[in-house]
């Protein structure tokens, strides 16, 4: 057991100088990073979470010895530990060690660590060996009286860490199989950086372009390079005091960069006045579309006066072309075009919309779409309607030829021409709670569709009432509904509407959009059936405009 224990501290002690410099492995990396740092940022990354600690843990075996290797970090006590544990049979050996914050790599015997030791032995019911202490050991030190088993054992290691060696045993540390570990949690992340110590080059001070470090293991990747300073930037100057011919005048100069000045003298003038032999040309201004500019004046230099004033120059005006002009179709609306600036880009003048032109008058000809239906009358006002509903296949008639404007419509009807009208988009519901709504039926799809857009909740939870007739307040309903719902700004009533119908707002939104001005004599009649010659009216004027 003795033996045992020995090899365990001695292996325990081993970790710890891995931890430092982890041998030959970290000095051929040349790291010079915080080693307390890396080790707790990657625990915090790569760690497994418990409680608020993060852990790290490990088995490595050698001859007859299997180690579990534990790493934690508390951020809460800011401490990171160390931990080694073996067991055989009744028998268990652990030991740990709390790293300094204050440890770097590579490893300087001035430092000094914590450790917290526990070694037991349970064999058979006897207690050997049992401790806790906590002490600070010099790294550098020399010699442990063997009662001091643990401590010497560290120190012993850390002492042999630069050559490699472990107590003159002749085992290196890849002999001893930590080397894979450490290189896993050092030297096999990936890097992620983050700019440091960069500093702006100023007029007078250097900068520096900053160095490129590794947030997790702290190693400089790209060192950064310095940056020389500017040097100031001077304007042209101004004449700050005004030369006579008794006093000398001053110039200030103004660095543009940072604002610092400096001044020369000029001096006095002749008897005769100042001559203007030195000019320049100040407060010049080109003009543009809009705005007036200014030739700029003529100043002498010396004595800041102004020889010869500028002159303004007008605004260039606007040169505009159309762009963006877009004729009307039958469907389509069109736009007149923006006036935009050639010279500026400006857009001078915005255009307007053109409504789309409709459908073309229908003479009721052999081109005529509903001439198939020998009960439609094409000099009535349903008479495009139908046509625009055959056209673009909302409904085919009652028969191929009968098409029964007259006629009342079902809810089932109702929703498929609404589905048709819209392009029958394919619903993304695959059933309903609609217990009369068979999956195989023709509306069965426009059911599914208006149920997920909200058009139609059904008569009631479970019902949609497929062959019921539908009316003229559910009418425009499914179409308000179809348009999201928008909020009628128009006052339109009827006496048969009441304000509080779940269809009023539904209402005034249709006669506001011409899409019904009631059945006559100031009534809309909402119980009232809904027709089919009404019902493609209604979806014509408000789908297709």
């Amino acid at each position: 057991m003795k033996k045992r224990f020995w090899s365990m501290l001695l292996v325990f002690s081993m970790v710890f100088c891995l931890l430092l410099p982890f041998g030959a492995f970290a000095q051929e990396q040349d790291r010079g990073a915080d080693c307390y740092a890396f080790l707790k940022n990657y625990l915090l990354k790569n760690g497994k979470s418990s409680g608020g600690v993060y852990t790290y843990s490990g088995v490595e075996e050698n001859d007859d010895m299997a180690i579990d290797i534990t790493v934690t970090y508390d951020p809460k006590s800011d401490q990171l530990r160390f931990g080694l544990s073996q067991k055989q049979g009744l028998a268990s050996y652990s030991a740990e060690i709390v790293v300094p914050s204050t440890l770097k790599m590579p490893y300087d015997a001035s430092q000094t660590l914590t450790y917290i030791g526990v070694i037991s032995n349970t064999n058979k019911g006897q207690i050997g060996a049992d401790f806790t202490t906590e002490s600070k050991i010099p790294l550098s030190g020399e010699t442990y009286d063997t009662e001091e088993l643990f401590p010497f054992a560290i120190a012993l290691a850390l002492r042999h860490a630069q050559d490699n060696l472990l107590y003159g045993s002749g085992y290196t540390i890849a002999d001893l199989g930590f080397t894979a570990l450490f290189a896993e949690l050092y030297g096999g992340h990936t890097h992620e950086t983050a700019l440091k110590n960069a500093k702006e080059a100023t007029c007078t001070e250097p900068g520096y372009t900053g160095d490129k470090i590794c947030k997790i293991c702290g190693e400089t990747i790209e060192a950064g390079s310095a940056v020389p300073a500017l040097g100031h930037l001077f304007d042209d100057g101004v004449v700050t005091q005004a030369p006579t011919t008794t006093e000398e005048g001053v110039k200030t100069y103004t660095c543009t960069r940072c604002g610092a000045t400096r001044t020369e003298r000029i001096p006095s003038l002749p008897e005769t006045g100042c001559p203007h032999d030195e000019t320049q040309l100040r407060g010049q201004k080109d003009a543009d579309c809009e705005h007036a500019g200014y030739t700029g004046d003529l100043v002498c230099t010396v004595c800041g006066e102004i020889v010869t004033p500028g002159r303004e120059l007008p605004a260039l005006g606007h040169k505009t072309e159309l762009r963006n002009a877009k004729a009307a179709t039958e469907t389509e609306p069109g736009y007149t075009g923006d006036e935009v600036c050639t010279v500026c880009g400006q857009t001078v003048k915005q255009g307007e919309t053109i409504p789309a032109l409709g459908p073309k008058a229908c003479d009721g000809g052999s081109q005529c779409p509903s001439r198939i239906f020998t009960d439609v009358d094409r000099t009535l006002w349903y008479h495009l309607p139908i046509d625009w509903a055959v056209t673009n296949k909302v409904t085919t008639g009652l028969s191929a030829k009968t098409f029964g404007p007259d006629a009342s419509c079902t809810r089932a009807q109702m929703v498929t021409f609404l589905w048709r009208a819209v392009g029958e988009p394919e619903p993304k519901l695959q059933s309903s709670s609609f217990v009369d709504v068979p999956a195989g039926q023709y509306y069965a799809k426009a059911v599914l569709w208006a149920l997920e857009n909200g058009i139609t909740t059904g008569t009631d939870a479970k019902h949609f009432s497929p062959d019921a007739t539908v009316t003229r307040a559910q009418t425009v309903t499914f179409l308000w509904r179809l348009k999201h719902e928008p909020a009628p700004t128009g006052t339109a009533s009827f006496p048969d509407v009441p304000a509080d119908a779940y269809y009023a707002a539904a209402v005034r939104w249709a006669v506001e959009n011409k899409i019904t001005n009631g059945t006559g004599q100031g009534l809309f009649e909402p119980e009232s059936n809904c027709t089919r010659a009404q019902i493609v009216t209604f979806l014509y004027r408000a789908v297709a405009g």
